[in-house]
């Protein structure tokens, strides 16, 4: 059986309505981060900006890949001068899979959210998808325009295309870093992935353990600054490599 990931329409910012959403355990959002000396400061300004709007229990946790820039220096100022601030750092890269399943365990707070640390997004369409968490685990957003390569744009689609049927799930833009999670999915689910695999992995660990995700649109903004490193050749086989590693894992189950 396939399974048809609903989407809604975020309500605009001053419509917001926050009443049904538990905050008391506090909201954490984490970026992974490899060399973004030129990113990682705004980011971070974005998100205590939003998160400080919504509750004081907050936390922006920065997972450093073992960056070679000044990626770790500027995050150490910024953690001087706001304790929410907090910085993981890997003496050795562990792509972005392990960023992530880093950032996933290492969040403190019971809703964490997860976006990389290139500025994808208006930090504000947080709080505008914030209010579904009450009635799903996990809010996965969709990009409204993709201003890309027509290569790029066709590997999208033929990716979502692929992992959709092999997985059995209907996310519009699954590899989109907006996701918005329950402490108790991260708690549950098992992830592997090393490489840019792990976001299927995610969604589709989420839906066998009989949680429930809804999907939102939002605008995306390309990386103006510094050099994404998920492009190469090399980042793709990898993906294919632990694809049909995952579908022998679980078909053998």
């Amino acid at each position: 059986m396939k399974h048809k990931i609903p989407q809604m329409p975020l309500p605009p910012l001053e419509e917001t309505d926050l009443s049904r959403v538990d905050l008391s355990g506090g909201i954490s959002v984490f970026l992974p981060a490899y060399n973004e000396e030129e990113n990682i400061e705004r980011a971070i300004r974005r998100s205590v900006e939003v998160l400080s709007s919504i509750t004081d229990n907050y936390e922006v946790l920065v997972v450093n890949d073992a960056s070679k820039d000044h990626t770790a220096e500027i995050v150490n100022a910024m953690i001087a001068a706001n304790s929410h601030i907090r910085m993981i750092t890997h003496e050795k890269n562990t792509r972005l899979g392990g960023a992530i399943r880093t950032g996933m365990k290492k969040s403190t707070k019971s809703i964490v959210f997860y976006c990389d640390a290139d500025n994808p997004v208006d930090m504000w369409d947080v709080k505008r998808a914030l209010p579904f968490i009450a009635d799903f685990d996990v809010v996965t957003g969709f990009r409204l325009v993709r201003e890309e390569r027509p290569h790029r744009l066709l590997y999208s689609k033929v990716y979502n295309f692929i992992t959709g049927n092999l997985f059995h799930f209907s996310a519009r833009d699954v590899n989109f870093s907006f996701k918005l999670i329950k402490r108790k999915v991260i708690d549950a689910v098992d992830l592997h992935s090393k490489g840019g695999f792990i976001d299927v992995e995610f969604i589709s660990e989420t839906l066998r353990k009989g949680f429930t995700i809804g999907q939102v649109g939002v605008m995306y903004y390309p990386r103006v600054a510094g050099v994404s490193t998920m492009a190469s050749n090399s980042v793709i086989l990898e993906i294919l490599k632990e694809m049909w590693q995952y579908y022998r894992r679980i078909s053998s189950e």
